[in-house]
């Protein structure tokens, strides 16, 4: 498992009970390359409360360079931020 950290940008969409659903995110990897990943299947959706910030965590699957990959990315509902969390 490797803890990431990193901020994302991300595209996502609301249902029509107004959950939020990530769709792609985009990955600075350096300073001049970016890497978009479509998120295949979201397995898994908790909330998470960090001392008053409340967070919500994806569990989701995505083939990465030809790789079905497992990773977590977060939402922190108070700053409005995405950021990869770690995969797996």
């Amino acid at each position: 498992m490797n803890i990431i950290g990193k901020p994302v940008d991300m595209i996502g969409w609301f249902d029509e009970k107004g959950r939020l659903k990530p769709a792609r995110y985009r990955l600075q990897e350096s300073r001049d390359e970016h890497i978009k990943i479509k998120i295949g299947k979201v397995i898994e959706e908790r909330e998470e409360k960090k001392g008053k910030k409340r967070i919500i965590v994806y569990r989701c699957q995505s083939i990465i360079d030809g790789f079905c990959k497992e990773y977590e990315i977060m939402y922190d509902v108070s700053e409005c931020r995405w950021a990869l969390k770690k995969f797996y």
